[in-house]
């Protein structure tokens, strides 16, 4: 039987209902999974045919951490279904104003650089049109 690893994080480890909704699908196929938090200590990730990156909703919270998970995974050859790439590339928000700079629509976005007061009121009233 195959093995494969729907990865979460450590606040919420269980598999969110959408992904429950791939166990018995993939289980006729002889495939088991497994829900496993990105930040949990001690995972042998080499205990598993594939590695597919589902919903590790607090990497924003531990982004380095969470990118240096992603670069271990790739120099460890680790089967990531996701692409890595691609993966870093959306973890940083700005990738959204790479898509809007190449004429992608895009909800309306706003980069605060990290320590800044970003003034959400008067931000978000000049966005709604009031003073």
């Amino acid at each position: 039987m195959k093995k494969v690893a729907l990865v979460t994080y450590s606040e919420h480890p269980e598999l969110t209902d959408d992904d429950a909704m791939l166990v018995a699908p993939l289980a006729r196929h002889n495939i088991e999974t497994v829900a496993v938090p990105w930040d949990a200590e001690g995972v042998d990730w080499h205990g598993f045919d594939s590695i597919v990156v589902r919903s590790t909703w607090n990497y924003t919270y531990k982004f380095e951490e969470f990118t240096r998970w992603l670069t271990q995974m790739k120099q460890a050859s680790l089967p990531l279904v996701n692409s890595y790439e691609t993966m870093v590339w959306n973890a940083n928000k700005r990738y959204l104003v790479e898509l809007q700079e190449k004429g992608q629509p895009i909800i309306p976005s706003r980069v605060v650089e990290s320590g800044s007061q970003p003034g959400w009121k008067r931000s978000c009233r000049k966005r709604a049109g009031m003073k």
